[in-house]
């Protein structure tokens, strides 16, 4: 890992590891950075990827970086990169396991404590669950090809273009649906409570959009959407 005085180009996602990192997917360089907060020092593994568009931390020194149509998993000690699920060709929406899953342009993905993946499936307008001990993929929400902004259960919800996806620490999956369509002056935010896969509603939450992250308000029609999991909180 060498220190690289060049420039970011278009990073799309950030995300914080244990030891006080950030990871940045730097899209354009198609490049992993590593900030160390406390120094402000940028590194950059030597890996080969292509255009990688969101990375995820475990805690466990493991990396998880959405392509094209695959989610890959590196380990951060030896710099090893192995393909978690999904392959290069073809895209699809298909539910499976490793290579029998399918995805089509994901973009965010976020990690929880009993080693789950979440994936906007940006392009399938579709959430997407990985079971990283098994490479199991499950839709959460939203039904490809479909797309829309309605509320709903799991499969009837819809989504369109979403793009982040990040937890709170309090069991909530926040959703950055990019396209969906806000009137002048409102505010939509969505809330999808879930108390087992099979019930899960959308409500509209009363925090303020101020509390947003700003990688998820970046654009102009962005609604913000959470989902409430049964699980214990993230840490």
């Amino acid at each position: 890992m060498e220190s690289e005085p060049r420039p970011v180009q278009k990073p799309f996602r950030t995300r914080c590891g244990r030891f006080r990192n950030v990871w940045v997917a730097d899209t354009w360089n198609q490049k992993i950075r590593r900030i160390v907060v406390a120094t402000g020092e940028v590194t950059t593994p030597s890996l080969s990827l292509y255009l990688p568009q969101g990375v995820a931390a475990d805690g466990s020194g493991n990396l998880y970086v959405t392509e094209s149509s695959w989610i890959r998993k590196i380990v951060v000690a030896t710099g090893e990169v192995t393909t978690l699920a999904g392959s290069v060709f073809p895209s699809g929406s298909a539910d499976g396991v490793g290579s029998a899953a399918q995805f089509y342009r994901p973009q965010g993905i976020a990690t929880d404590i009993f080693g789950n993946l979440f994936v906007a499936d940006t392009e399938n307008d579709t959430i997407r669950k990985i079971v990283v001990a098994t490479q199991a993929v499950t839709t959460l929400a939203g039904t490809a090809p479909a797309s829309g902004s309605t509320n709903g259960s799991a499969a009837s919800a819809r989504f369109n273009y979403p793009t982040g996806v990040a937890a709170d620490g309090l069991g909530n999956l926040y959703v950055a649906d990019t396209t969906t369509t806000r009137s002048a002056g409102s505010t939509p935010r969505r809330k999808l409570s879930r108390h087992c896969p099979e019930t899960m509603t959308i409500s509209t939450p009363v925090a303020s959009p101020r509390m947003v992250p700003e990688a998820f308000t970046s654009q102009t029609h962005t609604t913000i959407r959470s989902r409430r999991s049964s699980l214990p909180p993230d840490r």
